[in-house]
């Protein structure tokens, strides 16, 4: 079976895929836990030690402030680097049972179903990692529901369970 779709990508999916991204790899909950009590014990450390001084109260604070500025950069970065070339998001993707084909108008790309990282749905999404930072972002509204099911079926089939992250139904 083969099947073979364009899409165009807009600003606001490729920011939500790079949005997906930070979060799978940088807010994974681990490291939530991890700011959470190093910050935490920062901020409150000047009335756990009973002590008036506030200099790590502040840094905590600060790492804080440093956290979310970075995400706000990334999100704005994200939309700055689709507006510079905005064609560059629209593809045409053909899928086989071997492999899948990104067509971009500097030639095609064959990439074999066994060589593709990990699989992440979202309501709205499917994103498919190339491998650990990079992937392809499927917008759900413009594929088919028997496209997204043969990825899905691909992933299932060549990917580690762990690395294929879908939505209950």
């Amino acid at each position: 079976m083969e099947y073979e779709f364009s899409q165009k990508v807009s600003r606001e999916d490729y920011i939500a895929f790079v949005t997906n991204h930070i979060k799978k790899s940088f807010l994974k909950l681990s490291n939530i836990l991890l700011f959470t009590i190093s910050i935490g014990y920062l901020v409150i450390s000047p009335f756990v030690l009973g002590e008036q001084d506030f200099t790590f109260m502040y840094i905590g604070l600060g790492i804080v402030v440093l956290l979310a500025g970075m995400v706000f950069y990334v999100r704005k970065n994200a939309g700055k680097t689709y507006d510079r070339n905005p064609d560059a998001f629209d593809m045409t993707y053909r899928l086989d049972e071997e492999k899948l084909t990104y067509i971009v108008p500097e030639g095609e790309i064959e990439k074999p179903w066994e060589e593709f990282h990990s699989l992440y749905e979202t309501e709205d999404y499917l994103y498919l990692y190339v491998n650990k930072n990079s992937g392809l972002v499927f917008v759900k509204s413009q594929v088919t529901s028997e496209q997204l099911a043969f990825i899905i079926g691909h992933a299932k089939v060549n990917m580690k369970p762990k690395h294929v992250k879908l939505l209950k139904k």
